[in-house]
Order: C-alpha cells, then structure tokens, then sequence
C-alpha cells in the first residue's frame, strides 16, 4: 500500500438513515419484519462507522431525518463528526455533503453508504491513496445493480451528480460520463455488493458465514443475523 501525504486530511463521509422501523430496509420485508429491518439497519450502520474509525484520522455522518441525530449518536463511538442531510433527491444530498466536508478543509474526500458492511478496509484506504496520491480526480467502487458503494474525490466538484438516474443501472454510469464532461481522471476498483433485496441479504448471510474477515468486519450486524430465526429458515439462506 501506498503513504498518504502528510498534507493530505482525508474523511470517510457516511450517509446514514436514523434506523426506524418502516423506513429503513423496506425491500428486506419480507424475510424481515419491519422491527427486523430496522435493527439490522442500526448493525450495519454501527458497524460501517466502527471500522471507518479505524482507517480514516476524520469519519463525517452525513444523517437523516433532521431529528436522527440524538438516536444514532448513541450507538456509535464519539468523536465522530455530524451534519444533516440535505436536499430533496439523492445527488443532491451527496452534493451538498461533500461540498460541507471540503468547506471543512478536507481532501481527499470518500463517500460510503451504510448498505456495504463487509466492504474490503482495502478498497477505502485504496481509494484515500489514490486520490491523495493524484492518481485519480474521482474513485468508485461499482456494484453489481449498476450503481456504487463508494464515492471518492480529491475536492468538491459541482455537477458531478447532475441528471444521474438513481437507484437504476445507468446510476455509474451517469456519474462517469458526467466525471469525464468535467475532465476529471476517474478510477474504477475493485467491485462490490450492496444490501438492497432479500438475495443481497442471502449472500450477506453466506459471506457472514464463510468469512473470519467478513465477521471481523461486521459483527454486530452476523450476531443480529445469527438471531433471526425467520431468515435463517429464509430459502434464499441455503
């Protein structure tokens, strides 16, 4: 691996929903029950901040709803930074999260979600590298549904997100050819899996299984899972 620069200030910019019951992981119900869905949701974003502690010096939570923050600050370790997610769409948010974390002094600047918790601790420290190393203006990580798990700039970039189709298969691809308009250099790693249906979940189940690393990475998120009998018995599981 390589060194970051010692005038680099890297932050890992978590976007992150408050884990209520109906508004979380509405896809996953079924296997899931609501209450199911929404303490899974708790796991993974506790465990997708945990580790970015570890591999980043500044971890930013990028929350919604507006009134989120109390709740989750709780099951979290402190000296994370906060701010408030805003904007009507997805781009928007992201957009608006970058631009405050740079106003910050920050750079490189790397954007994970909370729906890829065994995401290789490889990939984001990669991705610091590269940006801070000016091998690349943009990083992603793809996954397999078209979109990506993580996002990385050497510094805010307006219209990086303008008119990307989100939540479809065009979503980075959109975001590449806007990248490219702009004349950024981008880089694409090594690809990924998301969280978003009951077979995603499935192969979640199976990594969490199969994988020391995988659990190392994630573990409240393979305890809560161990306990749920209805998804253990869930055909996708086998």
């Amino acid at each position: 691996m390589q060194s970051i620069p010692d005038n680099a200030n890297p932050v890992v910019i978590v976007m992150a929903k408050a884990p209520r019951a109906g508004h979380v992981k509405t896809r996953l119900c079924p296997p899931l029950l609501p209450s199911q869905a929404a303490s899974l949701a708790a796991c993974l974003f506790q465990d997708t901040v945990t580790r970015a502690i570890t591999l980043c010096p500044s971890v930013l939570v990028a929350y919604t709803p507006d009134d989120g923050r109390e709740e989750m600050e709780t099951i979290v370790p402190s000296g994370v930074l906060w701010m408030r997610q805003c904007g009507q769409d997805l781009g928007t948010r992201m957009t608006l999260a970058i631009r405050s974390a740079g106003q910050q002094g920050f750079s490189p600047l790397v954007m994970i979600g909370t729906d890829s918790p065994t995401l290789p601790s490889t990939l984001i420290v990669t991705a610091i590298e590269r940006l801070a190393n000016n091998e690349a203006d943009v990083v992603f990580v793809p996954v397999d549904d078209g979109g990506f798990s993580l996002i990385g700039v050497q510094r805010f970039v307006p219209g990086l997100f303008d008119g990307v189709a989100w939540s479809t298969a065009t979503a980075l691809t959109d975001t590449l050819h806007n990248a490219i308009a702009l004349n950024l250099l981008p880089m694409q790693l090594e690809p990924w899996y998301d969280i978003d249906t009951p077979e995603d979940l499935a192969r979640l189940y199976r990594e969490l299984n199969c994988s020391q690393t995988a659990g190392d990475y994630a573990p409240r998120t393979y305890a809560l899972m161990k306990e749920y009998e209805n998804f253990s018995n869930y055909p996708y599981a086998e």
